[in-house]
C-alpha cells in the first residue's frame, strides 16, 4: 500500500506513470468523438485502475492472504506446482481475452496499441500477484533508483501517452 510518509521511488514512478497516461486518454477522449471516444474512455478507467492498484496494493494483499492460507493448510512449501499453473492459466485466459478486446479496438489504431499496452500493464501486474520467486527477482531487481517493474511501468505507459497524443 502506498504512504505518503514512506514514499517508495518504484510506487512513486507507478502513480506518475499512471497518471500521466490516465490523463493522456482524458484528452484523448476530448480530441475524438463516437465510438472512438468510448474506447479512450474504457483506457482512461484502466489506467485509473492501474493507479488505484498502485495505491492499494491489492496485488500484494492477495499475495498475503493466499499465501497465509496455504502456510495454515502445510502447502506453502510445495506452491510452486500451483504458481506455475496459475501463470499458465492466467495467460491462456489474458491471450482469449485479447482477441475480442483487440477486435473491439481495431477501429482506432492508436488506442488498439494503447489497449495492447494496458493488457501488457495487466499482465504484470498478474506476475505481482502469483509471486514466483524467479521472476519476483528479476522484477523487483533494482535498476538504477527503482526497480526494473518501474522501468516497464514506464516503458508501457510511455506507448499509452503516445497513442493517445497521436489519436485525431
Amino acid at each position: 500500500m502506498f504512504s505518503p510518509f514512506d514514499t517508495n521511488p518504484t510506487q512513486v514512478t507507478g502513480l506518475i506513470v499512471f497518471v500521466a497516461a490516465a490523463l493522456s486518454c482524458g484528452w484523448a477522449v476530448r480530441r475524438t468523438s463516437g465510438r472512438t471516444a468510448v474506447l479512450w474512455r474504457w483506457l482512461a478507467v484502466v489506467q485509473c485502475l492501474f493507479l488505484a492498484e498502485i495505491v492499494f496494493g491489492l496485488r500484494h494483499q492477495v499475495h498475503g492472504g493466499v499465501d497465509a492460507v496455504l502456510q495454515q493448510l502445510g502447502w506453502y512449501a510445495n506452491r510452486r506446482p500451483l504458481q506455475v499453473a496459475l501463470l499458465v492459466l492466467s495467460f491462456a485466459g489474458l491471450g482469449f481475452a485479447a482477441m475480442p478486446v483487440l477486435r473491439v479496438f481495431a477501429g482506432s489504431p492508436s488506442a488498439r496499441l494503447a489497449a495492447i499496452a494496458s493488457l501488457a500493464a495487466l499482465a504484470l501486474f498478474g506476475l505481482e500477484a502469483i509471486s514466483l520467486h524467479q521472476i519476483d527477482s528479476e522484477l523487483y531487481r533494482p535498476v538504477g533508483p527503482v526497480m526494473l517493474i518501474a522501468w516497464l511501468w514506464l516503458a508501457l505507459g510511455a506507448v499509452v501517452v503516445r497513442a493517445a497524443s497521436r489519436t485525431r
